[in-house]
């Protein structure tokens, strides 16, 4: 445990001190990013490339563990094969957010390029290779295992992208998922999950000092897809090592909130006509902040509800399931909740009216 302590205050302070030191190297790069808050007023512009300040955390405090040993740093370099086929697509996946935040990108190349890192991952056998049901049935995947490993990748990589919309929710998000996978990986002993999620964990508390509102460096793309891929690979490796219903519910449980705003966002798109690519403000956090809350109490409120379902996902590791059902259910009410009944249609006409706002309410930085 003291270990996991150690690793977990590496990874804080190489990303709290070092955050300042490269914030400054990106203004003078002029890699900036205009922000407007609620309001009427446009705050000065913010470096992005966040991303690279929690790459350097992570994979900088696991190399620290060479220089111990132990227990868990002897199990560590024993799995050393696993977190080679990780790193590889997880810096792909880094460098292609990097592109985007700095010169831009299109959707569609985006989206090749995610497909791209997942099928490197693919190719290096991390994989889905069956679902664990909650009544205790196991179903092969077989060929859809591809597929689906695929799809969850890709799938939550967005979707830590797309609520990384007011600053500090994607990393305070990560780190609360983060700490709940590690926490249930520590369960069922698998090392190179709690290493990772640990040193990841580290790594986005020490940012969320800068990236609080009002922040004064953005995740940008390079920081929000690498915590979601990343956390979606940790996953997939710990679901290998599971051999219960918690294969498939935990993680689930962990990463709610961006699953759950994905699929809403997905579903009001396609009932809607709209391309599934092209952004908009309907995101439950631009519908909370339309409603007068201030952004750090969207990003507070939103943070309740993942640690109820990171709460949930320790405890049906633990097999609590009826009291996890009644946990994990109240996040998920209440998001659902807020995006059904928040739509712009459904919006008083004086909020949508209001001076210094877009129609619907918020101009994020993004």
């Amino acid at each position: 445990m003291k270990t996991y302590l150690v690793l977990f205050l590496l990874a804080f302070l190489a990303s709290f001190l070092g955050t300042p030191l490269l914030r400054r190297l990106w203004e003078r790069c002029g890699f900036l990013d205009s922000a407007v808050t609620p309001g009427a007023h446009i705050r000065r512009p913010v470096p992005r490339l966040g991303g690279v300040v929690i790459y350097a955390a992570v994979v900088g405090a696991l190399v620290a563990l060479f220089f111990h040993s132990n227990d868990i740093t002897e199990q560590f370099r024993s799995q050393l094969p696993v977190f080679w086929r990780l790193l590889g697509p997880a810096t792909l996946i880094l460098l292609l957010g990097v592109v985007d935040d700095i010169g831009g990108m299109r959707a569609p190349i985006k989206l090749l390029g995610q497909v791209g890192a997942a099928l490197w991952l693919i190719s290096e056998g991390i994989v889905i290779q069956r679902l664990n049901l909650p009544w205790g049935e196991v179903v092969p995947l077989g060929w859809l295992s591809p597929v689906v490993t695929l799809l969850w990748l890709v799938a939550l990589t967005n979707a830590f992208n797309l609520i990384d919309g007011v600053d500090g929710l994607a990393a305070g998000v990560g780190f609360i998922s983060a700490s709940a996978i590690a926490v249930t990986a520590m369960m069922i002993n698998a090392g190179m999950v709690v290493v990772v999620s640990v040193a990841l964990a580290g790594a986005l508390l020490g940012f969320l000092r800068h990236n609080f509102a009002p922040a004064s460096i953005f995740l940008g793309d390079s920081g929000s897809m690498l915590i979601g891929f990343v956390l979606a690979s940790s996953a997939i490796v710990w679901q290998q090592k599971a051999t219960t219903a918690i294969a498939v519910a935990a993680p689930l449980l962990a990463f709610a909130l961006p699953v759950a705003d994905t699929t809403v966002a997905v579903l009001r798109r396609t009932v809607r006509g709209q391309p599934l690519f092209v952004s908009d403000r309907h995101h439950i956090h631009h519908r909370l902040l339309a409603f007068d809350f201030s952004q750090r109490q969207v990003v507070l409120l939103l943070y309740g509800f993942s640690v109820l379902a990171a709460l949930g996902c320790i405890l049906i590791a633990r097999e609590h399931n009826w009291v996890t059902l009644f946990v994990a259910s109240v996040p998920f009410v209440c998001i659902l909740a807020v995006a059904y009944f928040v739509y712009p249609e459904r919006m008083p006409p004086k909020i949508l009216a209001r001076p210094g706002r877009e129609a619907d309410g918020v101009a994020p930085h993004k």
